[in-house]
């Protein structure tokens, strides 16, 4: 995933960018997003939570 790339390069609006742009493709790899480790340095951003209420995961301990 290119967001992936933009994290490491600490670009963190390019890297959301990207995966909306994944999400309205559909892509499968969100599945894994709240849990991939890549992925930490966005968890405190507002548009990665938006992006995770709008991919309706399960609560911790639901």
């Amino acid at each position: 995933m290119l967001a992936r790339i933009y994290i490491a390069l600490g670009e963190y609006d390019e890297a959301l960018r990207w995966l909306e742009i994944a999400y309205a493709a559909k892509d499968p790899w969100l599945i894994a997003l709240k849990q991939d480790q890549y992925f930490q340095p966005l968890h405190n951003e507002p548009d990665f939570q938006k992006l995770l209420e709008k991919l309706n995961f399960p609560e911790k301990g639901t």
